[in-house]
């Protein structure tokens, strides 16, 4: 959220009512990952909700591997 936070401050965020930084889009980044209802568009669950029922294959890739390791899984899924 740090990261988002100083990024979103970069691109001009605005000062609500209550004299702190207020913005649509952090608020959302909130709920991304602890909404649980597969119905709300945008969210891990919904986007979670959508791979299982997709026909095409999904390949998941935990970004705390190394870009070498993902792009060799990548690569060789494409090759199947």
């Amino acid at each position: 959220m740090e990261r988002l936070r100083n990024r979103e401050m970069d691109r001009g965020m605005w000062l609500g009512e209550n004299g702190k930084y207020t913005n649509d889009f952090l608020e959302w980044c909130k709920t991304y990952l602890t909404e649980e209802d597969k119905n709300m568009a945008g969210t891990y669950a919904e986007q979670s909700y959508q791979m299982k029922l997709s026909i095409s294959p999904v390949l998941m890739l935990n970004s705390s591997r190394p870009v070498e390791e993902l792009y060799a899984e990548i690569i060789s899924r494409l090759n199947q």
